[in-house]
């Protein structure tokens, strides 16, 4: 779950799956259901991971901000490199890329600039903000709903009539 896997358009290349988009091409309800399996079960999975590891590269980079701005932060830069990801997909690697980058630069720079107790007492906190981060994890799977569902709309408009 790298920054690879997060700055691609087409997140799934699963080989099983694109197997089975092909063998059932003409089934509306088999593609119907990969889509549902696709983007309504491991999607929200694979968002729930890359928040989690944006949370605590900022938990990390962030001693004075509150914990709350940097959960909507992570979501926020998730969320961003999604929408980047259907523009230019090179464009939202770099982007993804910026973040741990900037780790690594303030660990290069400033060795004690990080506190483990504090890591430690944010992690603690995340429990008292879970209903939040619920549903702040929402807005980036529904934003990758709009965005497939518009690239669906356009590949149906722009694919030849077939006679």
């Amino acid at each position: 779950m790298t920054y690879k896997t997060l700055s691609k358009r087409d997140v799934f290349r699963l080989k099983k799956i694109t197997e089975a988009r092909k063998e059932y091409k003409g089934n509306p309800v088999i593609s119907f259901l990969l889509g549902l399996l696709e983007y309504g079960i491991i999607f929200p999975v694979m968002t729930m991971l890359w928040f989690s590891i944006l949370s605590v590269l900022l938990f990390l980079l962030s001693k004075s901000l509150p914990s709350v701005a940097l959960i909507t932060i992570s979501v926020a830069i998730v969320g961003s490199i999604r929408i980047i990801s259907y523009i230019n997909e090179e464009i939202a690697t770099d982007v993804a890329k910026l973040l741990p980058l900037a780790v690594l630069g303030t660990f290069l720079i400033d060795p004690d600039f990080f506190s483990i107790d504090l890591l430690y007492l944010r992690i603690n906190e995340i429990s008292d903000f879970l209903p939040i981060i619920m549903n702040y994890l929402a807005v980036p799977v529904l934003i990758e709903w709009i965005l497939r569902i518009g690239v669906v709309i356009k590949e149906i408009i722009s694919s030849p009539v077939e006679k």
